[in-house]
């Protein structure tokens, strides 16, 4: 049996998978970035295509306008730091991604290990079909 997934990747670009049992259409947008990115197909493969041409359209359109596209960014999310005198370093917590914690003897060594993590989180997220949180842009550091 294939292995079913509720997200798709595109040049980069995360999309969600979702389905609407009333108008029978899979759709979704991509996470991770503020630009509104939306798809919709009857089956599979059509949700695949449409998703990749309102990639390439979105790429495109920078491109026209003379803009940075953005891109997902994993340093986007919270991270909730605090220092543990058992471990002798700090010690951090992405809070939209459960279980997802690092530590680090410095501040910078903390922050660099966690973006490491949330990466790999992000990374397993995506093999195992599973759905990846955007990350909340007001908290960010």
């Amino acid at each position: 049996m294939a292995d079913l997934k509720n997200s798709i990747e595109y040049k980069g670009y995360v999309g969600t998978v979702e389905f609407s049992e009333e108008d029978t259409v899979f759709f979704g947008k991509a996470m991770g970035i503020k630009a509104l990115i939306s798809y919709e197909g009857t089956d599979a493969h059509e949700l695949i295509r449409d998703f990749h041409r309102a990639v390439d359209d979105y790429l495109r359109l920078c491109r026209d306008e003379g803009i940075t596209p953005e891109k997902p960014d994993s340093s986007k999310y919270k991270i909730s730091m605090h220092w543990s005198e058992a471990d002798n370093c700090y010690v951090t917590v992405v809070p939209e991604l459960p279980g997802c914690m690092s530590d680090g003897r410095t501040l910078q060594e903390a922050v660099k290990n966690t973006q490491e993590v949330i990466k790999m989180w992000i990374d397993s997220a995506k093999e195992d079909g599973e759905r990846i949180p955007l990350p909340d842009q007001s908290l960010s550091i």
